[in-house]
């Protein structure tokens, strides 16, 4: 049989399943709208991230175009520097050449007898002959020189 303490503790116990019932109802209604809020945060954050993932594509593509153009125009330019030092190279080698082929002419120049000198060429000089003028000044008249057969005088030569 039960006693009058077994009734109390019953009905206690009524009274504090239906309070933990209540409690679980409004905790699960509480939960399903904090779900709802956190799924709502959630479509949002994944919306953002999916614009933001493609502005980072777009990014991410102009940025190897940049790299790809970038490579081949350093390859261009090493080439272009490849042949360049090439043709430096090429000129100093001329450069060179002439100087020392400069070189060699005034050595040659400083070494080469004048003119008239004729000897050691097996030349016999003869008589040293002496350029004489031919021509006499005179105040107002002028000679021919003495090739013509009669000395004529001129009045004036132009």
């Amino acid at each position: 049989m039960a006693s009058w303490e077994d009734h109390e503790n019953d009905s206690h116990d009524d009274d504090s399943d239906q309070e933990a019932q209540l409690c679980l109802m409004a905790d699960s209604t509480e939960f399903n709208e904090e779900n709802e809020a956190f799924k709502k945060e959630n479509a949002q954050l994944n919306l953002q991230l999916n614009k933001t993932d493609s502005v980072l594509k777009i990014e991410n593509e102009k940025l190897k175009n940049d790299l790809k153009h970038s490579v081949e125009t350093t390859s261009l330019l090493a080439s272009e520097n490849q042949k360049l030092k090439t043709k430096i190279s090429c000129l100093n080698n001329d450069l060179a050449k002439l100087t020392h082929s400069s070189n060699n002419l005034d050595e040659l120049r400083a070494k080469q007898r004048p003119l008239f000198v004729k000897s050691g060429l097996g030349y016999v000089e003869k008589n040293k002959t002496v350029f004489r003028n031919d021509f006499e000044a005179s105040t107002s008249k002028k000679v021919l020189p003495s090739l013509l057969s009669n000395q004529t005088t001129l009045e004036s030569f132009p």
